[in-house]
């Protein structure tokens, strides 16, 4: 996880703010004014190190909700496939997967728009 230009109790400060803890929980454990933290917190690079480290973090979770996947889509095809179901189960599970199929859909279609903008930006250049 770089954090250039943070001392150490700065980057153990990040690693605990990005795992959870709050500002107070954070100060008593690195042993500092809980006012330290929020001084910090103006600090741009400190900004950009917390950034960073939840971005790392995001990125970490969606890996880990990749590999579920297959295992999700196989529970709800299993609850819309199953006789003993009851008709409301099916009914939300159908509406999970075309939801989520339409937020995928979605999402793909602002990254396309997204990248084509960045594309247009940087030619101007």
């Amino acid at each position: 996880m770089p954090k250039c230009g943070l001392t150490l109790k700065q980057q153990q400060a990040v690693n605990l703010l990005i795992g959870g803890r709050n500002a107070a929980q954070t100060a008593r454990e690195l042993d500092l004014h809980e006012n330290t933290l929020y001084k910090w917190n103006k600090l741009p690079e400190f900004q950009d190190a917390l950034k960073q480290a939840e971005r790392e973090a995001m990125r970490a979770v969606s890996i880990s909700l990749l590999g579920l996947a297959e295992k999700a889509t196989d529970t709800l095809s299993g609850v819309m496939d199953k006789d003993s179901a009851r008709d409301s189960s099916k009914v939300r599970a159908a509406d999970i997967v075309l939801g989520r199929l339409l937020q995928t859909r979605e999402l793909l279609e602002l990254e396309e728009r997204i990248s084509k903008l960045e594309e247009r930006l940087n030619d101007k250049k």
